[in-house]
């Protein structure tokens, strides 16, 4: 409602083919200039970050993991608390906690509920940012997750696709 957030989480098992090129997972975002919401992506170095936008202030609240996630199937997850500060975003990789870079900018305040739609593996309707490599699960739940909650899907991803990350 562009005056306060209510908390969220996002969590990806993937496995990209690349760590060189910008890849979004999951977005709610139209456009540039429109609808942008939230982000939840690879950057060009294979970081994951996860970005809020605040529509109208042209703002954007955003954690970045400076590392690169790497090719092998890897669980992705970033929790927001809602509360409209860096602290209350988290980055996981295979169900533990990372620590953030802050490449925030501007003053943030809160996302807007738009029209946007969520895209999944792409951002915007002219699909950009395209992931390169496999999803195998991904979902969007109404609350920020913990770092116990976070290790209980792993757990469970590893045992559904027979992994062990």
């Amino acid at each position: 409602d562009a005056a306060r957030d209510e908390p969220f989480s996002i969590v990806v098992l993937c496995k990209p083919d690349a760590n060189n090129a910008l890849m979004t997972l999951l977005a709610k975002a139209s456009s540039a200039t429109v609808g942008e919401e939230y982000q939840f992506f690879l950057d060009a170095s294979g970081h994951l970050n996860f970005q809020l936008q605040d529509e109208s202030a042209d703002t954007t609240l955003e954690a970045r993991y400076a590392a690169a996630v790497g090719t092998a199937w890897t669980l992705l997850g970033g929790t927001y608390d809602g509360s409209g500060g860096i602290f209350g975003l988290a980055l996981f990789t295979d169900g533990l906690t990372r620590a953030i870079t802050n490449d925030s900018s501007g003053t943030y305040v809160a996302m807007e509920n738009g029209a946007a739609l969520v895209h999944l593996g792409a951002r915007y309707t002219t699909k950009e940012q395209f992931f390169n490599g496999r999803i195998a699960l991904a979902l969007i739940c109404a609350k920020a997750l913990s770092r116990d909650e976070m290790w209980e899907i792993t757990k469970l991803c590893n045992a559904y696709f027979d992994l062990a990350l």
